[in-house]
């Protein structure tokens, strides 16, 4: 979307209210790398699974990368806002 497809939609503050500072990212990179790690593993495991026991240890391996995905994300937005 372009900036004034935002500001008719009314998502953006009006230019005074813009710091100009450039915001970073309060994301835990060895937790964010972690939970992709987990998350791609249980992928391959599923695949090579063929629905063996494999394939129960890659969902419950996915689901963990996948929930910390989440969690790590979350508490990188709470933080920003705090």
């Amino acid at each position: 979307m372009s900036l004034d497809e935002l500001r008719k939609h009314g998502s953006l503050l009006d230019e005074e209210q813009w710091s100009g500072e450039n915001h970073r990212s309060n994301i835990r990179i060895g937790w964010f790398a972690a939970a992709v790690v987990v998350g791609l593993a249980g992928c391959a495991a599923i695949a090579l699974g063929d629905g063996g026991w494999l394939t129960w240890i890659g969902i419950v391996a996915f689901l963990a990368g996948l929930f910390t995905f989440i969690a790590v994300n979350i508490l990188a937005i709470e933080a920003r806002d705090r």
